[in-house]
Order: C-alpha cells, then sequence, then structure tokens
C-alpha cells in the first residue's frame, strides 16, 4: 500500500488512501492538497528534496471545527493558599486521504526542459568564447 509522509500545520503526518486525521485548522477549504515530503511503498521509496515533484495527496475535509481533548493547568503555591486553573482546548479539522497520486508527465517534461536549458546555455557559452578573441 502507498503511504505518505506530508506536513501541515508544523507537523508532519505518514498518510495512506482513505485514512482519517486531525490536524490544525485549515480554514473553510472542502478539498486540501499536499506536496509530500516522502512517498514509500513495499518496493520503492521516493525521497524529496524538500517535497517530492509532481506528486500530490488530495483529502477532503471531513469535519471543519472538531474539539480537541480539554487541557487543564494548575498553578500551585504550598503554605500560601495560591490555587489557580487554567483550561484549554484546542481546535482542529479532520480530514480523509482521498488519494496519492503521482504525475508522471509533469516529471518527465522538467527534466526535458532542463535538459534543453543546459543544451542551450553550453551554446551560448561557446559562441561568446568565439566571439571573444576576435573582438
Amino acid at each position: 500500500m502507498k503511504q505518505a509522509v506530508i506536513q501541515t500545520g508544523g507537523q508532519q503526518y505518514i498518510v495512506q488512501k482513505d485514512q482519517e486525521l486531525m490536524v490544525d485548522l485549515v480554514g473553510s477549504k472542502k478539498q486540501i492538497t499536499f506536496q509530500p515530503l516522502l512517498v514509500f511503498d513495499e518496493e520503492s521509496a521516493d525521497v524529496g528534496t524538500p517535497q517530492v515533484g509532481g506528486t500530490k495527496v488530495t483529502a477532503k475535509v471531513v469535519d471543519h471545527d472538531v474539539a480537541g481533548p480539554k487541557i487543564i493547568a494548575t498553578r500551585y503555591k504550598p503554605k500560601k493558599r495560591v490555587h489557580k486553573r487554567k483550561g484549554h482546548r484546542q481546535h482542529y479539522s479532520r480530514i480523509k486521504i482521498t488519494g496519492i497520486t503521482k504525475n508522471n508527465q509533469t516529471a518527465s517534461s522538467n527534466k526535458k526542459t532542463s535538459s534543453a536549458k543546459k543544451q542551450q546555455a553550453g551554446n551560448s557559452t561557446s559562441t561568446q568564447a568565439k566571439q571573444a578573441p576576435s573582438a
């Protein structure tokens, strides 16, 4: 099964298709796309620098605003009658991963254009070198 590592909200998650997870609030979007940092399955792994080119992870937002667990912080000083309690509840978005797709055409066309640019750059430097001695 194909899996990917995505980053959102300053945290990284290992995800696979049809997986639901809770991430930091993503706003009012219904569909989200992520650039994966790593894509792997049983046979191979693609490591990005920093992201894997030509690959994307798509997700559907199931719930926009889900309240997380209540966290209670207590401050207490003995023998001073100081007792403070403070509560916090983080809000999350629940998303469902709909697919991990690799776009081979985009990756191959980028390779072709970069090799063509290198070839053109090599031709322009050789013509400049020929013109320099005659001038």
